[in-house]
C-alpha cells in the first residue's frame, strides 16, 4: 500500500500533537515539568524514617544552625537561607545575604509558614545526640505534618566530633555532595588523628587545665565531657569544671570556685570579658591570669569552639591544640589548616592578614 503525501498543514498539525504529548505526558503518565518535581528517590533518614526526597535537590532549608553551617559548607548554592542573621566577614556577600528565615533551636520557635513559602525541595530536622533519635523521630513527624508536601528529613548526633563523619556522608550523598563530604571528612580525619595521637603521649601530670569561660563576666562555663568542649577533652586538656550538666549545657560557677580550680589557661567566648580580664581584680589570682594564657575562641564567620557546637568546630580542634600543647604540636601548620578549612567549607580565600585577625586572641 502507497503512502499519501502529506499535506503542509497536515505535517504541522501532527508535530503540534507530538509536541503537546511530549511537553505534558512524561512516561509516568505525568505531565514533565510536574514529572520533574515529582522525580523522587527513597531515603532512609537518620532516625530511621522512610522518606521520598526530589532525586536533584536544588534548595534546601533547615530548622537549625548546625545543619544549615553543614549545608552552608557541603552545597552553599543550594542553601536558602540562615536561621540567624549573618554577620560576619569571612563568608562570601551573596550567601551572607541570604534571608533569615528562622527556626526551631534552643527556646526559639520558627514559623512554618515561612518555611513553606520559600518552597525548598528538602528540610532538614536535627538533633544533637544519638540518643534523640526517637524524640528527633517524632519531631520531624510533627513537623512534616505542619509543612505539608515537602519533604523533612531528619539527622541525629549532629554535634558529637566522633560521628561527624557519618554525619557529613549523609547529608553530602542526600544533597548529591558525596565528593564535598569526603573532601571534609578527609580534613576532619587529618586534624582529629594528629590530635589524638599527640594527646596520647601526654602523662597525666603534664596535661594543662583549662576553664572554659562563657557569659558576659566569664562565669558561666560548660562541664568537663560536655559537648561544648569537645576539643579540650580530644587535645588533651583537663576541663576544670567538675560540675552538673545543666540542659543548656551551661552552667553558673562563683569567682571562688574558678580560683579554686586555678586553670593553667582560659578559653573565653566572650570579646568583651576577654578584653577586660586582665584589668579585672576578680580573676587577677588565678594562674591563667597571672602568665597570660587567656585566649578568645575565633568566631568569624562561625564559632569554632561552641553555639552552635557543629562541624564548625573541627577547626577548633588544631586551634585548641596549638594553644595547650605548642611544643608538642610544632609539627601542627595551624595558618595552613586555617586557609584549607576557610577555602574548601566556608568558601572563601582568607589572607596571611586574615588569619592573623583571627588569632590575634591572645592579649
Amino acid at each position: 500500500m502507497k503512502c499519501k503525501a502529506l499535506s503542509k498543514k497536515s505535517i504541522t498539525a501532527i508535530i503540534a500533537m507530538v509536541f503537546v504529548a511530549s511537553t505534558f505526558i512524561g512516561c509516568d503518565g505525568k505531565s514533565s515539568s510536574e514529572s520533574t518535581k515529582t522525580n523522587t528517590i527513597k531515603i532512609v533518614d537518620m532516625t530511621h524514617r522512610n522518606v521520598k526526597v526530589p532525586a536533584d535537590i536544588k534548595s534546601v532549608l533547615s530548622i537549625s544552625p548546625p545543619a544549615t553551617m553543614l549545608t552552608y559548607m557541603l552545597a552553599p548554592d543550594k542553601l536558602m537561607g540562615w536561621n540567624l542573621k549573618m554577620t560576619g566577614k569571612y563568608i562570601p556577600d551573596k550567601y551572607k545575604k541570604l534571608p533569615v528565615v528562622g527556626g526551631w533551636y534552643g527556646t526559639t520557635k520558627g514559623n512554618y509558614e515561612k518555611y513553606m513559602s520559600l518552597k525548598p525541595d528538602l528540610i532538614i530536622d536535627e538533633g544533637h545526640n544519638a540518643v534523640q533519635a526517637d524524640a528527633v523521630k517524632k519531631d520531624t513527624e510533627e513537623d512534616q505534618k505542619n509543612l505539608g508536601n515537602i519533604p523533612v528529613v531528619g539527622v541525629t548526633d549532629t554535634v558529637t566530633l566522633a560521628n561527624f563523619p557519618n554525619y557529613i556522608r549523609f547529608v553530602g550523598k542526600m544533597l548529591n555532595e558525596s565528593q564535598q563530604a569526603e573532601k571534609l571528612v578527609a580534613f576532619y580525619n587529618k586534624v582529629i588523628n594528629q590530635a589524638k595521637s599527640v594527646a596520647a603521649t601526654i602523662p597525666d601530670n603534664q596535661k594543662v587545665k583549662v576553664y572554659y569561660a562563657e557569659g558576659s563576666n566569664g562565669l558561666q562555663t560548660a562541664p568537663a565531657k560536655s559537648i561544648h568542649t569537645q576539643p579540650i577533652d580530644i587535645c588533651g586538656g583537663i576541663n576544670v569544671a567538675q560540675v552538673a550538666l545543666d540542659k543548656m549545657g551551661m552552667v553558673d560557677v562563683s569567682p571562688e570556685q574558678v580560683l579554686n580550680w586555678n586553670p593553667d589557661v582560659i578559653i573565653a567566648t566572650d570579646a568583651n570579658f576577654y578584653k577586660g580580664i586582665y584589668s579585672n581584680p576578680v580573676w587577677k589570682g588565678i594562674k591563667a591570669v597571672k602568665n597570660h594564657k587567656v585566649y578568645l575562641v575565633p568566631s568569624d564567620p562561625f564559632n569554632w569552639y561552641d553555639r552552635s557546637p557543629s562541624v564548625n568546630i573541627i577547626l577548633g580542634v588544631p586551634w585548641t591544640a596549638k594553644i595547650l600543647y605548642p611544643d608538642k604540636f610544632q609539627n601542627m601548620d595551624l595558618n595552613s589548616l586555617i586557609k584549607e578549612f576557610y577555602t574548601d567549607f566556608y568558601h572563601y580565600n582568607l589572607t596571611d592578614s586574615d588569619v592573623n585577625k583571627l588569632l590575634n586572641t591572645k592579649q
